[in-house]
């Protein structure tokens, strides 16, 4: 990952807050880079940590989330309770 990135969710957790934000955090990265941040993701929802992430990347999001939220025109038109695997959007 990113030196700029570490600091960056470092800088966040520092504040001790109760949720961290993600917004496009492995858009332009390799796969390396996306399976370190998936591992740090993991790390801070074993320890509790609420994220809220932000990708157009549904396969990293599914590896990422406990529940997925689909956005459309900017809206909120479906979120679901199933497990990650069996959740989807209609198109």
């Amino acid at each position: 990952m990113p030196t700029k990135q570490r600091v960056a969710i470092a800088r966040g957790l520092a504040m001790d807050p109760e949720g961290i934000f993600f917004d496009e955090t492995i858009s332009a990265s390799s796969p390396e880079r996306r399976d370190e941040l998936l591992c740090v993701m993991r790390k801070l929802a074993d320890n509790g940590m609420t994220r809220l992430v932000v990708t157009h990347e549904i396969p990293f999001a599914r590896e990422a989330a406990d529940r997925v939220i689909f956005c459309r025109e900017a809206s909120l038109p479906c979120s679901t309770s199933e497990p990650v695997s069996s959740a989807g959007s209609s198109g």
